[in-house]
């Protein structure tokens, strides 16, 4: 095509904008604001995530050395079973605030279910996961997530006590 017909084409495109002027002024002025609008009324969600490091010791595993072989686990989803279970959920909610010994089982199944989906385990590497937690209130988000992550820890301080107590038995 002929270069005069690709200019004629621009300088109409042109004059149209130029009669249309204060009618797109107007929409996007309009869309704008609207925006604005929406932005502002928009609630806020605070995140609060850690990162934690799966311990791959095992004290069986020095124990089977040459003799059986210790089979690897994925940390990830074991601390996420471990995490999404009632007793952790339960004992986290009421650490936070969340809950109270009170009140109905219903009210704390809501509140505990409610936690369960909030909660996200992410792995990050082999042996590192993140836990990450989301809420309007950027207080109660801190005090749920550190929550969680106590109970956690305290459930696997508890389940390796408990594995390193039965191995010394079986040994003696």
């Amino acid at each position: 095509m002929d270069t005069s017909l690709y200019l004629e084409l621009l300088n109409a495109v042109w004059r149209e904008l130029q009669g249309l002027k204060m009618k797109l002024f107007v929409v996007f002025v309009t869309l704008s604001f609207s925006i604005l609008t929406v932005g502002f009324f928009w609630p806020e969600k605070y995140e609060t995530s850690t990162k934690l490091y799966a311990d791959v010791t095992n004290i069986i595993k020095p124990l089977l050395e040459g003799r059986a072989e210790v089979t690897s686990l994925d940390y990830t989803k074991e601390a996420t079973d471990i995490i999404y279970t009632r007793k952790l959920m339960t004992a986290a909610a009421e650490k936070s605030g969340l809950i109270k010994p009170f009140d109905s089982m219903e009210k704390q199944s809501l509140v505990i279910g409610q936690l369960r989906n909030s909660v996200v385990v992410e792995s990050d590497g082999k042996t590192y996961f993140s836990i990450i937690y989301q809420n309007e209130d950027p207080d109660v988000s801190f005090r749920v997530l550190n929550a969680v992550v106590d109970e956690f820890i305290k459930d696997s301080v508890d389940s390796r006590r408990s594995e390193s107590r039965s191995a010394y038995e079986f040994i003696d």
